[in-house]
């Protein structure tokens, strides 16, 4: 913005000084040189006044871009802001539902174990049960033999 400010100057001092000169060359008497003092005096007072409008324009257009862009940057922090937010909720919300599934899993874990555990039990009673029953078709089958024996001899006696 400074060197389009400076470049403006420039111009319109060229434009100024050329002016000055060709007035000079037509006019070389002391009117003329009376003339070129007053149209540099003219000329660097219209200098100074449209240094002053060209500083003034871009210190307003400076401003006006300044506060565009803080309007914008405050829009983004918002939105930044906005979108962490949104971040930290669905991040608790999925820690939550795995928590919950987690428990769920846990729950159903244990309730699996007891059955285990039962059938696991079951399945012992069941073996005692058949240890207790083969035990007793054993008990009666030595009470069948020596049932069968004594017979044998009562047998055995009688006939002698």
């Amino acid at each position: 913005m400074e060197r389009q400010v400076m470049t403006t100057v420039q111009k319109q001092a060229t434009k100024n000084f050329s002016y000055i000169r060709v007035q000079v060359l037509v006019d070389s008497d002391n009117t003329s040189k009376l003339q070129c003092i007053t149209a540099d005096s003219q000329s660097a007072e219209s200098l100074r006044a449209s240094k002053s409008d060209v500083l003034n324009e871009s210190s307003e257009s400076l401003k006006q871009e300044l506060e565009e862009l803080r309007k914008i940057t405050t829009g983004k922090d918002a939105t930044i802001r906005t979108s962490r937010k949104i971040i930290t909720d669905s991040r608790k919300k999925e820690h939550e539902k795995l928590r919950a599934e987690i428990k769920q899993l846990k729950e159903k874990q244990d309730v699996l174990q007891k059955l285990l555990n039962r059938k696991d039990l079951c399945e012992s009673v069941a073996k005692v049960i058949n240890y207790v029953s083969s035990n007793e078709n054993v008990t009666n089958k030595v009470i069948e033999i020596a049932f069968l024996r004594q017979e044998v001899t009562n047998l055995k006696e009688r006939e002698y």
